[in-house]
């Protein structure tokens, strides 16, 4: 099973099932969305400036923006 991840005042859970859940951190968390990838995923995301690298079953999500910092 994958472990959790922090980012921006969120906190990411991958499942087995293929969901991330996108929960929003702090005293009391509330799940604020829930996003399918269609594919089982094992391995926690890694974060980079920009991206979000998640790791499925079968291929390699990269989910951010494509604009490029000057």
């Amino acid at each position: 099973m994958a472990s959790p991840v922090a980012v921006g005042g969120r906190i990411l859970r991958m499942s087995l099932d293929g969901d991330t859940h996108v929960i929003r951190a702090g005293p009391t968390h509330e799940v604020l969305r829930t996003n399918s990838l269609g594919e089982p995923i094992a391995a926690s995301a890694a974060v980079a400036p920009g991206r979000l690298y998640i790791r499925g079953e079968r291929h390699l999500f990269a989910i951010g923006s494509s604009a490029r910092a000057e």
